[in-house]
């Protein structure tokens, strides 16, 4: 996955730099490359559709809204995602594990109802079991009430799943 995703970036830049500039031979006419890039795309297009398989498991209060963040953001890297049910044997390749965990305070602190929210995001290969990618955060969010502090909350971990949604994918891609 990583060297497709890689050499996806490195077509595409060079794609970007064949727009800019051709090479000429000595005749003054342009030379073709020695292969084209669009049957390249379409090969590493194919493999990423159809051949690897991303699945999303979430649990926890507001793990839903999260977990179609990471879904939205995988499917736009061109990659295919299946949601998967906690425990269920999926025929996935790598598998992301999305956490939620929230915890409302009932006492206000002023007139405002804060919420701590805990955010954890695990890539795991399915076929080793290894590690891929881990990533976790925490934060606070407040409202004037407990159920929009939890809203507030959850809004917030969504962001921040997009957030460590993307750093994976640059991981995976070798570009961070």
């Amino acid at each position: 996955l990583k060297l497709m995703l890689l050499v996806k970036s490195f077509i595409t830049g060079r794609a970007d730099l064949n727009s800019d500039y051709r090479i000429v031979s000595p005749m003054g006419g342009g030379l073709a490359p020695p292969y084209l890039f669009e049957d390249e795309m379409v090969g590493i297009t194919k493999f990423l559709q159809n051949e690897f398989v991303v699945g999303v498991e979430a649990k926890g209060p507001g793990s839903d809204v999260v977990a179609q963040t990471v879904t939205d953001r995988f499917t736009a890297g061109g990659l295919r995602v299946e949601r998967a049910a906690e425990g269920n044997v999926s025929p996935a390749n790598m598998v992301v594990r999305v956490e939620c965990r929230l915890d409302p305070s009932e006492e206000p602190v002023g007139e405002w109802y804060y919420c701590r929210w805990h955010l954890e995001l695990n890539a795991v290969d399915a076929a080793a079991g290894s590690v891929i990618f881990s990533a976790s955060k925490d934060g606070k969010s407040g409202q004037l009430s407990v159920e929009r502090s939890k809203t507030r909350a959850v809004y917030d971990m969504n962001k921040t799943a997009g957030i460590l949604a993307d750093r994976l994918l640059g991981e995976l891609s070798g570009s961070e």
